[in-house]
C-alpha cells in the first residue's frame, strides 16, 4: 500500500467568543503534528502550504471556506484525503 496524502483545513470558530479564534489554527496544527507521526503511511501537507492556497484564493475568513473550496485546495495539494470541519 502506498502513502496516503492528507490535507487538514483550518477550523472555524462558530462561537460568538473571539477569544476561541486561536483554536482555529491550533486544531489544524495539532492534527497535522499528530498525523505526521505516521510518516510511513501518511504524507501530511503542512499548514503553510494549505494556508497559502487559502490566501491565494482571496479568503480572509475561514467561514468563506466551503466544502467545494476545501476540495479544490486539497486537489491542488494532491491530497487523497482532506479533513475539513466548521
Amino acid at each position: 500500500m502506498g502513502e496516503i496524502s492528507v490535507a487538514v483545513m483550518p477550523f472555524q470558530n462558530m462561537t460568538n467568543d473571539t477569544t476561541w479564534n486561536i483554536w482555529q489554527d491550533g486544531i489544524q496544527f495539532n492534527l497535522i503534528t499528530s498525523l505526521s507521526n505516521y510518516s510511513d503511511e501518511l504524507k501530511v501537507r503542512q499548514t503553510e502550504s494549505i494556508n497559502n492556497l487559502i490566501q491565494s484564493k482571496g479568503l480572509t475568513n475561514y467561514a468563506s471556506i466551503t466544502p467545494s473550496i476545501a476540495s479544490t485546495i486539497s486537489q491542488k495539494l494532491n491530497a487523497n484525503v482532506f479533513i475539513y470541519a466548521i
